[in-house]
């Protein structure tokens, strides 16, 4: 139906966009970040400028099956997160130049929509979910930040990168107690795990 839509009126972004995402649900990740990099050309702003990050993740996904090590030595977003503390850092995406808070909005967006979807174990949500963890540490808060790295855990990321970290937040956290600025990413680390038991209520409703 989308490929007719396109046939008939060329050039629409929101054909693109879920031409893209349609491709994605259907196993091909190369047709996906075609149309998604199209989507991006026909509205350099889609997705509230978060779209590079899908595209980062359907570029990662095609890597993975020719290499399923290369998370080993990669991040999906590619940020440096030793710099995330610098005011004057940010990396060039397709979209524009993105910062720490830039970066943080872009991973929230894309992961509030994927973990509808994908369900644990996936390596792509366990290592958006690890980066979302770093961003946090450095630019928000501890707390929240050790929450994602259980989240992460859940998905499947290696608990031997997982625990040695979250050690060192916890002992941090003791040692300065809890902020006030966290509060608030406690509150969206609850709306990540309960959008995602809503959803399957729904879907169990519909099929009964």
């Amino acid at each position: 139906m989308l490929e007719d839509i396109e046939k008939q009126h060329p050039g629409v972004y929101f054909t693109a966009a879920n031409l893209g995402t349609a491709y994605e649900l259907s196993g091909d990740d190369k047709s996906a970040l075609k149309w998604i990099l199209e989507g991006i050309k026909r509205n350099p702003e889609s997705h509230m400028f978060t779209e590079w990050l899908h595209a980062r993740i359907l570029e990662t996904k095609i890597k993975l099956k020719e290499d399923p090590r290369w998370l080993e030595h990669n991040t999906i977003t590619g940020a440096d997160f030793s710099r995330l503390r610098d005011p004057k850092y940010a990396f060039q995406t397709r979209q524009r130049l993105v910062d720490a808070k830039d970066l943080h909005a872009s991973l929230e967006a894309q992961l509030n929509v994927r973990m509808l979807f994908v369900k644990p174990r996936d390596p792509i949500v366990a290592q958006l979910l690890y980066e979302f963890a770093m961003v946090e540490a450095h630019w928000g808060a501890l707390e929240p930040a050790v929450e994602l790295l259980k989240m992460s855990g859940l998905y499947g990321y290696p608990k031997a990168k997982i625990d040695p970290l979250k050690k060192e937040w916890q002992r941090t956290i003791k040692l300065g107690g809890i902020t006030q600025s966290s509060m608030p990413w406690v509150l969206v680390v609850g709306f990540f795990t309960g959008s995602i038991f809503a959803f399957r209520w729904f879907i169990r409703r519909i099929d009964s």
